[in-house]
């Protein structure tokens, strides 16, 4: 998919011999003068059918938003020195791992795990909260997440060409080469952009700092809320320990205008296959906005179905079903190496342990 410049990469590459001198011209004076071009804040949106349901149904399109060839790579230039800043000054939290070098799915669940692992060898039973966001990516707060990159001291040499790549974007939908009217976009980080998923870490930076007594493990919009106990105290007192961090969560995202989405968020109380026969009771009673969060036996978090006992049984049924085809013995070879054995991999590391 092109972008509103019409441009692909086979022809800048071609090009490049050429342009070369005059683009890094146009980089260099962009970064001198803090300022991002308006042609280059155009997003051109193309909805894609996910395959399912009604092609009437807006909820059956996933929206593809393609910007400048050209945007992206001033927006390297800028990511490569935002990355550098953050990483020498340590200011992305520990428990962050969306986006990041040596940082992954696997590694997110590796710790969540391993901490889950580590209180039921105490004694210890966990209760967790799956968080929801409604549009993490899309209602971010311009004017806030510049207040944060100022507080995070992002000076004068930066914060304009921030407040330049954010302001005055725009939109439209390209159907069959049909074009929509553009539109204003006053919120959310630039979906497709470079710049876009670390300014996202940025403004949820803010977020485990909230907590008084849970942790949260934060994998880019997928927050998980975790608070263990000794299984001799209730259910109840686990509860009401992750109600304090709940509702501390729901004041930090109203004061950063995020809307928590109570369908979709979920808990779990994680008691092992030895703890769960000692609770006399295996219900959590947690709310959100005054109504009761949906408990639930199994999780598909990050890809991996996690369950109350860790004894990852829905992972490896799953695993299964989608491996179990009856193929002859070469096809079988040829089809493990090039599907089976990346599904099979997948999260080895957190559940290979599990008897």
């Amino acid at each position: 998919l092109l972008g509103d410049d019409g441009i692909g990469i086979k022809i800048l590459k071609i090009a490049a011999p050429t342009i070369v001198p005059s683009l890094t011209r146009v980089l260099n004076l962009c970064l001198t003068k803090k300022h991002f071009p308006r042609a280059w804040k155009i997003a051109k949106v193309s909805p894609i059918f996910k395959g399912n349901g009604s092609r009437n149904d807006k909820e059956c399109f996933r929206p593809i938003s393609v910007l400048p060839i050209l945007s992206k790579l001033l927006e390297k230039l800028i990511c490569r020195s935002m990355n550098k800043f953050l990483r020498e000054n340590n200011i992305l939290h520990k428990f962050q791992s969306g986006f990041r070098k040596t940082f992954s799915t696997e590694t997110a669940l590796v710790r969540l795990i391993d901490q889950l692992l580590f209180d039921l060898d105490k004694n210890n039973v966990s209760g967790i909260v799956f968080v929801d966001y409604k549009k993490a990516f899309d209602l971010i707060d311009h004017q806030l997440l510049l207040q944060k990159l100022e507080v995070l001291g992002i000076g004068d040499d930066y914060l304009p060409l921030f407040t330049s790549f954010l302001s005055d974007r725009k939109q439209y939908v390209n159907v069959n080469g049909c074009h929509s009217t553009t539109e204003n976009v006053n919120f959310g980080v630039p979906q497709g952009s470079i710049l876009g998923p670390v300014l996202f870490l940025i403004f949820i930076n803010d977020l485990p700092t909230a907590l008084k007594n849970s942790t949260a493990d934060i994998y880019a919009d997928d927050t998980t809320i975790s608070y263990s106990d000794h299984y001799n105290i209730s259910p109840q007192a686990i509860s009401n320990g992750i109600q304090m961090d709940m509702n501390e969560l729901q004041n930090w995202s109203n004061k950063n205008r995020m809307t928590l989405n109570k369908r979709k968020t979920k808990s779990m109380l994680i008691t092992g296959k030895r703890l769960d026969k000692k609770l006399e009771s295996l219900d959590l009673q947690i709310e959100l906005n005054n109504t009761t969060i949906e408990q639930v036996d199994v999780f598909s978090l990050l890809g991996l179905k996690i369950d109350m006992r860790l004894t990852f049984e829905s992972q490896r049924i799953g695993v299964l079903r989608k491996i179990n085809v009856f193929l002859l013995l070469e096809q079988r070879i040829l089809y493990y190496n090039s599907m089976i054995k990346q599904l099979m991999m997948y999260g080895s590391t957190v559940w290979s342990a599990c008897s």
